[in-house]
């Protein structure tokens, strides 16, 4: 008798399953959503909803490259550091920025100082940008903030017109992608 009931039991269950067979239709003949995310980590091309895929591109910092600023000097910007340099001879100088965080919809970067830049080093910075009338401006609203989330939580400069103002009572630093 048990025998009987486990076996009519896995028939129920087999019946029931509802499972792909490899022609990708289910039991039903109808065709596989692949709405149901599998808990694997094989990427499977009929997964839509894969939380394993990456797409590094729609979250890579905005910002990345080298660029002529309007006075002169240089910005780098990589996914990792921010490097502002520039001057001649006695007034030349190079500062290097950690970045922690970024937020490419809001347009900024949060970044610790290096401990052997010459001003405000080891505290938090952040870099805003905004682009206007085809040109992209940066500003460093916060280049001494006492942790990181004093940098975040700084109000943003205003945009309305980086030229000529809106960055701590001065306008915004043009920036040039370099070729």
């Amino acid at each position: 008798m048990r025998t009987i009931i486990f076996t009519s039991l896995l028939l129920t269950l087999a019946a029931c399953d509802g499972g792909d067979d490899e022609t990708g239709l289910d039991d039903s003949g109808l065709e596989d959503s692949g709405s149901v995310d599998d808990t694997d980590d094989t990427d499977d091309t009929d997964d839509t909803d894969d939380t394993d895929d990456t797409d590094t591109s729609a979250d890579e910092l905005a910002l990345i490259g080298a660029y002529t600023t309007g006075w002169g000097g240089t910005l780098t910007v990589t996914a990792t550091t921010i490097t502002d340099a520039g001057g001649e001879n006695e007034t030349a100088y190079s500062n290097l920025f950690a970045i922690s965080q970024y937020d490419n919809t809001a347009g900024y970067v949060i970044a610790q100082n290096d401990s052997a830049n010459d001003y405000n080093a080891d505290l938090w910075s952040r870099f805003d940008w905004t682009e206007n009338g085809g040109t992209l401006y940066y500003c460093q609203s916060v280049f001494d903030g006492a942790d990181e989330q004093t940098a975040v939580s700084a109000t943003a400069p205003d945009t309305t017109d980086p030229a000529n103002s809106g960055c701590g009572g001065f306008g915004w630093t043009s920036i040039t992608l370099n070729p």
